[in-house]
């Protein structure tokens, strides 16, 4: 069995749980739609004053890394883990309303 088989058997074993799969593409989807923001804009700005395909795009990572935009996700990932459970999300929202 060479190294192709392996994957192959490794792929038809793989079965997804579905409500998770369904929360990424939700996920997915939000990432996607929001329009001309601040990584996506930064590339066609960057590349209409005539840098290389690389440094525009080098640009747009860079955005996308700042605490307001890409690393607002880590942000809401750690918020999630300090509500733990669905059962606690109220006394979470009453505590964000009483700051």
């Amino acid at each position: 069995m060479n190294m192709t088989d392996l994957a192959q058997d490794a792929i038809d074993l793989y079965k997804p749980n579905p409500q998770l799969a369904s929360v990424i593409d939700f996920l997915f989807i939000l990432h996607a739609e929001h329009e001309m923001n601040c990584s996506t804009a930064a590339a066609p700005h960057l590349g209409s004053s005539g840098v290389d395909v690389c440094t525009a795009l080098a640009g747009a990572v860079g955005a996308l890394y700042g605490p307001l935009h890409g690393g607002a996700n880590e942000a809401v990932l750690k918020m999630l883990g300090e509500i733990g459970t669905i059962e606690d999300i109220p006394e979470f929202i009453e505590g964000v309303k009483n700051r």
